[in-house]
């Protein structure tokens, strides 16, 4: 098709390179979801750079925009345009006024009224019940006056706003996108730019990212972390709360309820307000009772860590070694979370170290917390908060702080803070997307071709894999970025957390890892459903295998030249491709097959030493497959369906100032706009992703997981109601549908 025309005032960023051909997939919503990408760019453009009026093409601004308007209706609400196809005919204009209204919101006015009659579009905010609303949140947001709360994380609500702008669905109706909307086959085979993702240093891929969405990060992040927006560090400098302020609700206030992703809050731990009797903050020496909701009990600690986030870093003590996690553990204490290591990041001054060890006995409960080389017990002092706030004195204005003192409080709140920070950072961004998800996504990228059966199935275990680890380089790892505003972490902290993460991650098989955990007196939630969900995808991954590379295999003892590592497509941009690595010989049929072979090797030489399980077998291979498949589905969404860790700044925050007992405001509506960001609605496992696959055979396999799947839903579902009755929390990870 013809490439699409851009008016002046766009940057080149955002003009996208229309450099991929061939097969995008089941649908044809993948040619046209750029555009889409397009109307964000313009809101950038306009918040970075205005322009003179002078300078549009009025007719190539009006159709950009009210393409980009119809994609984005079409992208998230599809199923209802089906339904009610005669809306279509009424689509493009209402669409396009929509689009202009994110665009005025970002200072944009003055071009965009020329363009699109403003009563019209004043008419359909008024008249459309779901767009008033969400319009009304995101002005509410944008000219809410509260100085505490920065402009980068409003400016971000905004970003958010246009992906929910067009989107009549209330949050409740729960419809997510279908794969044969969102993915698209694979089309090329090509060795990928890379590049350092910041503090991280894993390498990134940086070329031929998915729908060319790296061209509008690098125009947000260009925008967002210029001289423009400052980064505050000061202690004293990112606010306090308010007396009687719910720190809840100001918060969810403040990223917006139409960015909220209440499908990250799985569970959650409630929201009674802080306070004796409710009554929200307390300015001074606050006491004990201020903390009595159910959330901040030992009983929540104690699920947070054996049904929650912590399950996975579980481990049983072996007093016969040294150590925190052997001799020197509490009395009684069988299973312990070790996070001291935290204690050695540097932080900015006036906050509270991290890091914390937790301890519990064999019916999972708490024993101790150990911090700063201090046991803190359950039936010790509980402590009493700080409270600080700017106040009026002789010589001017002064940061004021109450007194406060040290106990059960605070190890908890150390304990809870850290896990989170430590299994998003650590296990989450740099374990599940740029250790596994990428090394998986560039090999088979660079080691695959599109008409590869394993190649295949990775596309859809990697759907916009490069995408998100190439915004988590820009809007993330970034030194102005998202980590350094929502934690106190210093740029040596920054650097000693995540080579913490690369010292330690290993890779295992699931089995591997629940016998490493050695928890025997009790049953982990993770452990029961993941052993569940681990047997389907093992023996999805044995079928596959022995149907692709035995029974009928792709590789028959000459590869196509069309498939042949000397003919990869070249692009200017591409680094020149690797020799072939030397094999080692074959161990059994499926390492016979040298296209899987150099993506084994290739894929262990990404992952932490010791790699991949030696010799290449086919049951070595099925192992890897199904371990992958769990990481970058169930795995990702342990560590990262969070909202319901993250709404409450007293909760789990990542930073807080010492004695105090909540996260400061700045930085908890920094967490709060990170976690929205990262929490839009993907296709499911359980979509059916047979239009990937070239075999008749292989397709059916497809069939056959779907079906597997919903039977083990059904049994998820049984084990959380029995979890239930027995007075414990649902585990709603492994809920397939």
């Amino acid at each position: 098709s013809p490439a699409p025309r851009f008016p002046k005032v766009v940057p080149k960023a955002c003009q996208r390179r229309n450099r991929r051909e061939g097969n995008r997939g089941a649908g044809e919503l993948h040619e046209s979801r750029p555009t889409m990408l397009l109307a964000i760019c313009y809101t950038i453009a306009g918040m970075a750079a205005p322009v003179n009026k002078s300078d549009l093409v009025a007719v190539e601004v009006h159709d950009q925009i009210r393409e980009a308007g119809i994609i984005l209706r079409q992208h998230y609400n599809a199923t209802e345009m089906i339904m009610h196809s005669d809306d279509l005919l009424k689509m493009p204009q209402a669409a396009a006024e929509n689009v202009a209204s994110m665009m005025v919101a970002t200072s944009a006015a003055t071009r965009l009224f020329e363009l699109v009659d403003g009563s019209t579009l004043a008419m359909s905010l008024v008249t459309h019940p779901v767009r008033r609303k969400k319009f009304g949140q995101m002005l509410c947001v944008m000219t809410n006056p509260d100085a505490r709360m920065e402009v980068y994380s409003r400016l971000i609500s905004l970003m958010l706003w246009t992906f929910v702008a067009l989107d009549d669905r209330e949050p409740e109706d729960n419809l997510v996108p279908e794969a044969r909307w969102m993915v698209f086959a694979p089309f090329e085979q090509v060795q990928l730019e890379k590049a350092p993702a910041g503090y991280a240093g894993v390498l990134v891929q940086t070329s031929h990212i998915y729908q060319d969405d790296d061209e509008v990060f690098d125009i947000i992040g260009q925008a967002m972390h210029s001289q423009v927006i400052s980064i505050e560090h000061r202690a004293e400098g990112l606010g306090d709360w308010l007396h009687g302020e719910n720190p809840l609700s100001t918060v969810r206030k403040a990223v917006g309820e139409f960015a909220w992703p209440s499908n990250r809050n799985l569970v959650p731990w409630g929201t009674e307000p802080i306070g004796a009797a409710g009554g929200g903050w307390e300015l001074g020496e606050q006491p004990a009772g201020m903390w009595s909701a159910y959330r901040y009990s030992d009983a929540a600690l104690e699920a947070l860590v054996f049904d929650g986030i912590g399950q996975h870093r579980v481990t049983r003590i072996d007093r016969s070694v040294a150590g925190a996690g052997g001799s020197d553990a509490p009395p009684g204490a069988v299973y312990a979370v070790l996070l001291g290591f935290a204690a050695t990041l540097e932080q900015e001054d006036g906050f509270a170290p991290l890091g914390a060890d937790g301890y519990f006995d064999a019916d999972g409960r708490v024993v101790a917390i150990v911090r700063g080389g201090v046991a803190y017990m359950p039936d010790g002092p509980a402590g009493t908060g700080r409270s600080c706030a700017w106040g009026a004195g002789l010589l001017g204005w002064r940061f004021h702080c109450s007194a406060w003192s040290e106990g059960w409080l605070h190890a908890k709140l150390a304990f809870r803070g850290t896990l989170f920070a430590v299994v998003t950072l650590v296990d989450h961004l740099l374990g599940m997307h740029l250790t596994y998800g990428n090394a998986l996504s560039i090999t088979s990228k660079e080691e695959l071709s599109p008409s590869h059966p394993l190649r295949q199935l990775m596309q859809a275990l990697t759907y916009r894999t490069d995408a998100v680890n190439y915004a988590s380089m820009v809007m993330l790892l970034a030194e102005k970025a998202y980590i350094r505003r929502a934690t106190a972490l210093t740029p040596q902290g920054m650097t000693d957390v995540f080579a913490y993460g690369n010292s330690t991650l290993i890779w295992e098989t699931v089995p591997d890892r629940i016998s490493a955990r050695g928890v025997d007196t009790l049953v982990l939630p993770m452990d029961e459903d993941g052993r569940d969900f681990y047997d389907v995808l093992r023996g999805y991954a044995d079928r596959f295998l022995q149907e692709t590379l035995v029974r009928n295999p792709f590789y028959t003892g000459s590869a196509p030249e069309a498939d042949s590592p000397t003919s990869i497509p070249e692009s200017p941009a591409a680094t020149p491709p690797s020799p072939p690595p030397s094999l080692p010989p074959a161990a059994d049929t499926c390492g016979r097959d040298p296209h899987v072979a150099r993506w084994y090797l290739a894929l262990s030489s990404r992952l932490p030493p010791p790699g991949l399980p030696q010799p290449l077998t086919c049951a070595s291979l099925a192992d890897v497959v199904a371990t992958f498949a769990f990481d970058v589905t169930a795995g990702h969404r342990h560590v990262g369906s969070v909202a319901a860790e993250t709404e409450d700044p007293c909760f789990a925050p990542w930073a807080w100032r010492t004695g105090e007992l909540c996260g400061t405001p700045r930085q908890s509506h920094a967490l709060a706009s990170l976690m929205s960001l990262t929490s839009q609605e993907q296709p499911r496992l359980v979509d059916d992703y047979s239009f990937l696959f070239d075999s008749p055979a292989a397709k059916t396999l497809w069939w056959e997981l779907q079906a597997e799947l919903l039977a083990m839903g059904e049994r998820v579902d049984a084990r959380n109601d029995r979890r239930e009755a027995e007075g414990r929390r649902r585990y709603r990870v492994f809920e397939v549908d």
